[in-house]
């Protein structure tokens, strides 16, 4: 396991982090996120997110899917 970040009852395990870029979108490269999420005692596994990045460090953005309950998530 990666990484776990809890929010309240909500909880994203991180498996792994891409080292490189590996996938293309919207003319910019990504790294992937392995992710499983907890939600509610709902289990979700095998995700594969884009990992985003700005000025205040990586992030998952969560907005963009079917989970918009968990936001933008920063990885430290």
């Amino acid at each position: 396991m990666y990484k776990v970040i809890e929010r309240g009852y909500r909880t994203v395990e991180i498996e792994s982090i891409s080292e490189e870029p590996t996938v293309y979108s919207f003319g910019k490269r990504y790294r992937t996120a392995a992710v499983n999420l907890i939600d509610n005692g709902i289990r979700y596994n095998n995700l594969c997110l884009n990992v985003y990045t700005d000025e205040h460090g990586d992030y998952l953005d969560f907005t963009k899917t079917r989970y918009k309950q968990f936001g933008k998530v920063t990885i430290k």
